[in-house]
């Protein structure tokens, strides 16, 4: 009789032990997913940092970023700059230093098609800054850049806009290095005869710097340009006292 109450009890005891069993597993599944959300959220955290300090994250290349960027054409070349506002344009020195000095005409292309004659209203040489204005003073802009207040971190990503070999402007990506003995800026990303003078943004979109030169002078392979990876830049402390006339 015994073993058949013990029979007879066991099915009952064996789904409550079942029970029991699925529950736990349930709970420790739940506990783990949880745990394995905050590890990959923590995984997900660091590779970000780590992204930021390396620059292996770009930032985005938007359209307000290129309506912002001129190409600039004078008899003797053609460079870049950043509308900076309503009637305002800057870029570097030597991109509009025979306009400047010699006097001729100063044109500038608009992202839109939309092309002007300009001259020139502002310049510093030692730091190789100035600012071009339209000829017409009917010709206003409704979107101008901001200009960055702070040095970049070394392995920030950053974005270079500007009429490489002379053509309509381009994107290309790259990561700040450091500042250099001289103040400015070094870099590390793709430059091109053109980009001179052309901004250079940070992941916000502001301008931490206009490109002003590289390592050393391009190298012309027949028709051929060949890009440099090690570039400088005039650093946006520059421009904020050109501008405030410091």
């Amino acid at each position: 009789m015994e073993y058949e109450q013990e029979g007879k009890a066991f099915p009952g005891t064996l789904l409550l032990v079942m029970g029991t069993v699925v529950m736990l597993a349930l709970v420790f599944c739940v506990m783990s997913i949880n745990t394995c959300s905050k590890h990959l959220q923590q995984c997900q955290d660091e590779i970000a940092m780590l992204s930021r300090r390396t620059g292996c994250s770009k930032p985005a290349i938007s359209k307000e970023l290129f309506d912002v960027t001129v190409r600039i054409r004078t008899a003797n070349g053609v460079g870049s700059g950043v509308i900076i506002g309503k009637d305002s344009i800057l870029t570097v020195f030597h991109v509009v230093a025979s306009v400047g000095q010699l006097g001729g005409t100063l044109w500038v292309d608009l992202e839109n098609g939309k092309q002007f004659v300009a001259k020139v209203d502002k310049v510093d040489m030692a730091r190789d800054l100035a600012i071009i204005k339209p000829l017409d003073p009917a010709i206003l802009f409704d979107k101008c850049a901001s200009i960055a207040e702070y040095v970049p971190n070394p392995g920030e990503p950053l974005t270079a806009i500007g009429a490489a070999n002379g053509n309509q402007p381009i994107a290309t990506q790259g990561f700040f290095a450091h500042v250099t003995a001289e103040g400015m800026y070094q870099m590390g990303l793709t430059a091109f005869w053109g980009n001179s003078g052309g901004p250079i943004f940070d992941s916000e979109g502001r301008v931490i710097g206009l490109l002003d030169a590289v390592d050393k002078p391009l190298v012309i392979q027949g028709s051929i340009i060949v890009p440099l990876h090690i570039t400088f830049a005039v650093p946006d402390v520059w421009i904020l006292n050109f501008l405030k006339g410091c």
